[in-house]
């Protein structure tokens, strides 16, 4: 029961912590508890087996292949990254935000991402 104070005001009487949890601990225990207990006790129908890995040695060759390449743009583009070959097109991203079409020689931005001037 409420109680009055001097200006005639209800005061509301504090309820004890366990007045909640006698409250809520029926609706914790049917949808947390018992479905957890439950998911436990089913048995896995898997058997996991032990697995190893062989180490694997690199069999990395010296070569000079990257010397026969030829130098398309040199030094056209802000440092290129993320390349696309389709036919005759060279797509690439460059670290200012552009993409770029690269075409016999010639260079074309094609998009642009983010803030200009902004590296």
């Amino acid at each position: 029961m409420a109680s009055t104070n001097n200006d005639g005001e209800e005061e509301q009487k504090k309820k004890p912590f366990f007045y909640y949890v006698k409250r809520i601990y029926p609706f914790f225990l049917c949808f947390v508890e018992i479905p957890i207990l439950t998911y436990n006790s089913i048995p896995c129908p898997v058997s996991p087996e032990p697995f190893s890995i062989s180490p694997v040695q690199p069999s990395f060759e010296v070569n000079s292949a990257l010397t026969k390449a030829k130098r398309i743009i040199d030094g056209e583009l802000d440092r290129p990254h993320s390349l696309v070959v389709d036919k005759d097109h060279l797509y690439t991203g460059t670290q200012d935000g552009f993409v770029n079409d690269v075409w016999k020689g010639t260079v074309r931005p094609l998009a642009h991402f983010g803030k200009l001037n902004c590296v």
